[in-house]
């Protein structure tokens, strides 16, 4: 795995000192789950719309949310920090992403079929797809409390494959996942405010 170098790294870490990205991402996750469970039980036509409007909403929430956390970090944690200038992430960088992930997912739902797999293969494979990227996110950034999530997930993936049907175990995954990234940034952020308050008492 190529390290990231030790400037962009530091950077990086800045971004997540004060737990409030993975607040966020974990709260998409959440409402992303609930949205496609809800989808379940509508109309197969309105179901349709939108699933299909899923990354044009995924990808304006993305855009959304890191305005609204700019705005956020410039009143909590950049008086502390100082400001640090981050890559922005421009619509082409967005759209790969979100594509890529959707080709992901796409390829998944192909080998189930076409593969005669088990339906009960997909939450653990989105157990183990998250509990990568966790990993990655760990490993490169020298972030400890990711290799937590990315046991979580894995867990959690293993036990809805076991216990429920492959959508309602799939939609599990991302829910849990994004309630423990929730309860993860909320963690981080009030132990910062907490670090930063000391700090200024000292001072």
């Amino acid at each position: 795995m190529r390290p990231i170098p030790e400037f962009a790294q530091r950077t990086r870490r800045y971004w997540l000192i004060d737990g409030l990205p993975e607040l966020f991402t974990g709260g998409a996750l959440v409402l992303s789950s609930l949205t496609l469970f809800a989808a379940r039980f509508l109309d197969a036509s309105i179901s349709g719309i939108a699933l299909v409007m899923m990354p044009a909403l995924f990808l304006a929430g993305l855009l959304l949310g890191r305005r609204a956390l700019d705005a956020i970090k410039t009143r909590t944690t950049y008086s502390n920090t100082g400001y640090v200038e981050y890559t922005e992430l421009g619509w082409s960088r967005l759209l790969m992403g979100t594509i890529t992930g959707f080709i992901i997912i796409w390829a998944l739902f192909t080998s189930l079929s076409r593969f005669s797999l088990p339906s009960q293969l997909f939450p653990v494979g989105a157990g183990a797809l998250f509990a990568l990227m966790m990993l990655y996110l760990g490993h490169s950034l020298d972030v400890k409390r990711f290799y937590a999530a990315a046991l979580f997930s894995l867990l959690v993936g293993g036990a809805a494959s076991l216990t429920m049907d492959w959508y309602t175990g799939h939609l599990s995954v991302i829910g849990l996942t994004g309630v423990w990234l929730a309860v993860s940034g909320s963690v981080t952020f009030r132990r910062y405010r907490r670090a930063t308050a000391s700090q200024e008492e000292a001072a």
